[in-house]
């Protein structure tokens, strides 16, 4: 079978793609059985499916911002193409990050516990459409001139930065204001019971989200703070802080997730009632000129990347990317 797309016509050979004119993922389920996993040698499991969306969806959010339209060469290791493609990667593993902290709109967390099996399907699943394993597997050889999406050791650490990147610069600012709060720190500040507050306040507050990190910061700040203000009490904050370790330790969102419950709840009971009484801000040139000057930019981005299809080779008969792995790359609509 195929697909009509406002990139072109795709075969369901093709494999997962976005088309950037209709801002479009297609996806044929049966990639994942009988191109992935058998042709490929690729990993079957959950969380490979997430993976591949995740990057699909990072291609979207490259077009949102342009810079698809800014591709130029196609083949290569050094080639735009190639760098878009490992951009979208990366783009997978910050979404990845995020997932166990994001809701639905029903309230649900889109990923409730991220595992190591998880992190290692989708690095297998990197690796298997990988240029150079799809080359070797299919050829025999490797040709890095032809490459066109990176090679597996490329597409696996890009994916890792997304991943873990944004939480490794995170924790350096913590350790940094942490450092700068006690003024000095050693190896005898982490100790087991001279941490075990750090630990707990972690637990409580949530140790998988930015929120949840940063109420944790201004707790363990607060802390001594209220001690020395009441200090009659000042064993009573360990109490209310070990006990909320305990209710919360099942969740590794901890406090920050339920507010974020909260907030949710609070939205959908409350949220339109408020919207309707807050008038909306006029834009730049009044709404309806700002709601005009978007659609004119919309359609003049439409135009720019049907024109440019052949060129560019984001979609058309162009990129030569065809299945994220079957032999001679077919040209598929759009981009993988």
């Amino acid at each position: 079978g195929s697909v009509a797309t406002r990139c072109g016509n795709a075969p369901s050979d093709v494999g997962p793609f976005y088309c950037p004119v209709d801002a479009g993922i297609y996806l044929d389920s049966g990639f994942f059985d009988s191109v992935l996993e058998r042709q490929l040698g690729g990993p079957d499991g959950g969380f490979v499916e997430a993976y591949v969306l995740a990057h699909e969806y990072g291609h979207h959010v490259q077009n949102v911002l342009g810079y698809m339209s800014r591709v130029r060469t196609q083949q290569g290791p050094t080639s735009d193409a190639v760098r878009l493609e490992l951009q979208a990667d990366c783009l997978a593993g910050m979404w990845t990050r995020a997932a166990t902290t994001t809701e639905d709109a029903s309230g649900q967390v889109l990923i409730s516990e991220l595992t190591d099996e998880d992190i290692t399907l989708a690095l297998e699943a990197a690796s298997a459409v990988g240029d150079d394993r799809i080359q070797q597997r299919t050829r025999g050889q490797v040709t890095e001139e032809s490459w066109t999406h990176g090679s597996a050791e490329q597409r696996m650490r890009w994916f890792r930065v997304g991943l873990f990147a944004v939480s490794a610069g995170m924790a350096g600012v913590a350790g940094a204001l942490y450092a700068g709060l006690r003024g000095t720190v050693g190896a005898a500040e982490f100790q087991f019971f001279g941490s075990f507050t750090l630990l707990l306040l972690a637990v409580v507050f949530g140790v998988t989200s930015v929120t949840g990190a940063a109420l944790g910061g201004i707790g363990l700040m607060m802390l001594p703070v209220l001690q020395a203000d009441y200090p009659q009490i000042a064993g009573l904050f360990f109490v209310v802080i070990a006990v909320g370790a305990i209710l919360l330790a099942r969740d590794p969102n901890g406090l920050a997730n339920q507010l974020f419950r909260l907030g949710h709840l609070l939205d959908r009971r409350f949220g339109n009632r408020i919207r309707e009484r807050i008038p909306v801000l006029p834009v730049p040139g009044g709404s309806l000129g700002g709601m005009r000057e978007h659609a004119r930019a919309e359609q003049d981005a439409n135009a720019h990347a049907e024109a440019t299809l052949d060129t560019v080779g984001l979609g058309g008969a162009s990129h030569q990317a065809g299945p994220e792995g079957t032999e001679g790359r077919k040209e598929t609509a759009g981009v993988q």
